[in-house]
């Protein structure tokens, strides 16, 4: 009887800890500063410069201030660079995060660690066309392709944007844990709380039930 006392324990123990490292893995990369797949296109509404066809894909550590990030399609430019940004959710201010220019493979490459770049919540990742020298450290009206936090790779909307962009998907991993929603979260959580309850009161019933 303790035997089949202790097995139905361990069963519920296993019921609980498999559901809650599902819940980890379904809270959203972002929410904890790890990294952030981006992918990059032209956006109506907010590119202005550059081709179309253009595309790239980049990854954003906020809380190591990393971004790594490669581009193609975009031409070689002559005493100018490309720069990238990142634009803060709530206030709208775009922090710089590094400079680079397009190699003879046709690929543009950065990848940089900022110490001074801001712990917070991020909207949009976006490449400018900058004059080398720069003169100005604001960014420069030249907008070429951009991505959003957090992004599907398929489809990109924005409120400000009317239209809903379709970006073709891109040849990398898609990013994991992003198309969940809260309230499946919010669900999951009360399930495992029920299942758990349930358990324990039936296990209590067992116990008590020997002990007579």
């Amino acid at each position: 009887m303790h035997t089949a006392i202790r097995w139905r324990a361990l069963r519920w123990i296993g019921v609980l800890v498999v559901l809650m490292m599902w819940l980890a893995r379904a809270v959203p990369s972002y929410a904890n500063g790890a990294p952030v797949d981006i992918y990059l296109s032209y956006l109506p509404g907010v590119s202005n410069w550059g081709p179309q066809t253009a595309k790239g894909h980049a990854v954003v550590a906020v809380g190591d201030g990393e971004v790594s990030l490669e581009v193609q399609g975009l031409p070689k430019l002559k005493n100018e660079h490309y720069e990238a940004w990142l634009e803060s959710r709530t206030e709208r201010r775009l922090y710089s995060a590094g400079k680079f220019k397009i190699g003879d493979d046709g690929i543009g490459r950065l990848h940089v660690l900022l110490d001074t770049l801001p712990y917070q919540e991020y909207r949009m990742l976006l490449i400018t066309v900058e004059a080398e020298p720069d003169p100005s450290p604001e960014p420069d009206a030249r907008r070429s392709i951009a991505g959003l936090f957090p992004n599907t790779a398929v489809i990109q909307t924005t409120k400000e944007l009317t239209d809903t962009v379709q970006v073709e998907t891109p040849p990398y991993l898609p990013v994991t844990g992003a198309g969940l929603t809260w309230w499946m979260i919010i669900l999951a959580a009360f399930t495992a709380g029920m299942v758990t309850g349930a358990g324990l009161l039936r296990l209590a019933g067992v116990v008590k039930e020997v002990r007579r």
